[in-house]
């Protein structure tokens, strides 16, 4: 059976380890993060290529769906003057 102190120690342990984890991933990424950023360099720029299309083609729409809603109303005004 574990005894109360040693309970409490086990408990004190893995709280002290979450910390102290973090912090080595922490100073892993600090001492890799060069190599990390350039390593997925690549998939950012694609990103943001694919972004930067998808940002021309949603305005593009935007300015057709403004168009069409222009023509629309002239068309309702001649037919309604006539």
């Amino acid at each position: 059976m574990l005894s109360l102190q040693r309970y409490f120690l086990i408990n004190e342990i893995r709280i002290m380890m979450k910390p102290v984890y973090w912090m080595f991933v922490g100073a892993l990424f600090r001492d890799s993060s060069a190599k990390i950023l350039k390593h997925y360099r690549y998939l950012v720029d694609r990103v943001e290529e694919n972004a930067n299309v998808i940002a021309q083609r949603q305005l593009a729409e935007e300015e057709n769906r403004l168009n069409f809603i222009e023509m629309v109303n002239k068309y309702e005004l001649v037919k309604f003057s006539n």
